[in-house]
C-alpha cells in the first residue's frame, strides 16, 4: 500500500544520494556491485528465497502481446528482466552520477512510467485511461519543472 510506496521512494531516493557520493571515490561498476551485494543479503535476510521452484526455469513460456507466437525458457526471460531491467538501469544512472547532480538522474529517472506506458501500448496493446494520461503529462510537466528550476538556481546567467 501506501506504506511500502513511500518506503520505496526513501529507498530510491537513498540510492542516489548514496550513489553520488559512492560514484565520486569509486568507479560506478564497483559501487553498483557492491550495492547489489547488500540489497541481495538484506532482502534474503527479511524474505529467504528458499520456496522457489528451480524446476520451473527450464518450462517454455509464452511472451505474450505480440509476441504470443514465440515461446522461451523462463530463465531466459528472468535473465532479460534482471538484466535489462535492473543491472543496465541502475549502472546506467550510477554512471550518469559521475557527470551530473543526483537530483538530475533522479528526475530523469522519473521517464521510466512514460517509457513503460508506451512499451505497454505496443507489446500488449494496452491503453491508458483519462487518469493514467494524465499522469503520464504530470509527470513530464514535474520534469521540465523541475529541470527549470535547477537552470534558474545552478547555472550562471548567460548575459552579465
Amino acid at each position: 500500500g501506501v506504506v511500502a510506496g513511500l518506503a520505496a521512494a526513501v529507498c530510491f531516493a537513498g540510492y542516489f544520494l548514496i550513489g553520488e557520493a559512492g560514484v565520486s571515490s569509486f568507479d560506478p561498476l564497483r559501487v553498483i556491485l557492491w550495492s547489489f551485494a547488500v540489497a541481495s543479503v538484506a532482502l534474503n535476510v527479511l524474505n529467504p528465497l528458499t520456496g522457489f521452484d528451480t524446476g520451473l526455469l527450464d518450462d517454455k513460456v509464452s511472451l505474450l502481446g505480440e509476441l504470443s507466437g514465440h515461446r522461451v525458457p523462463l530463465w531466459l526471460v528472468l535473465t532479460w528482466v534482471v538484466v535489462l531491467g535492473t543491472v543496465v538501469p541502475f549502472f546506467a544512472e550510477l554512471f550518469a552520477l559521475s557527470f551530473v547532480r543526483a537530483t538530475t538522474v533522479t528526475v530523469i529517472a522519473m521517464m521510466e512510467p512514460i517509457g513503460v506506458s508506451a512499451l505497454g501500448w505496443a507489446w500488449f496493446g494496452e491503453s491508458l485511461g483519462v487518469v493514467a494520461v494524465i499522469g503520464c503529462g504530470a509527470v513530464v510537466a514535474g520534469i521540465l519543472l523541475a529541470q527549470a528550476a535547477r537552470l534558474d538556481h545552478d547555472e550562471p546567467p548567460l548575459i552579465t
